[in-house]
């Protein structure tokens, strides 16, 4: 298998990352308009829909397949170092529920959802 650098596999990397990403932002904005009406059922529906898409757009960034941080990687990989990412990939969910399992993702994971909080607050002005 080689990388064609074309219109292939690695075509769409990222989307979902940054579809995630706009809707915390809508979320965090229509959260800003709701806070002063004291609504805590609208308060509480976008900060939790807020929450989700940070989680799901940083635990995307994870580089192992199947998640759309491996096809980020794959796309800036040099031909000849693609193939052997490519050979990693039915490994990919063992590594990826080990590193969960164990922990060892948390520190990055927890610190890269407060940088990414943080953007967010500061784009929507909370």
């Amino acid at each position: 298998m080689t990388n064609c650098n074309c219109y292939c596999k690695t075509d769409c990397a990222g989307v979902s990352i940054v579809v995630s990403i706009i809707i915390a932002i809508i979320a965090g904005i229509c959260l800003k308009l709701v806070i002063p009406t004291g609504h805590i059922g609208f308060i509480s529906f976008f900060n939790t829909l807020m929450s989700i898409n940070i989680g799901l757009g940083v635990f995307n960034l994870i580089p192992f397949p199947p998640l759309d941080g491996s096809k980020v990687v794959a796309a800036i990989l040099p031909n000849h170092l693609y193939d052997k990412w490519m050979m990693i990939e039915q490994y990919g969910m063992f590594i990826l529920m080990a590193l969960l399992l164990t922990g060892i993702l948390n520190p990055f994971l927890n610190g890269l959802m407060g940088f990414v909080y943080n953007i967010v607050y500061m784009v929507v002005g909370l």
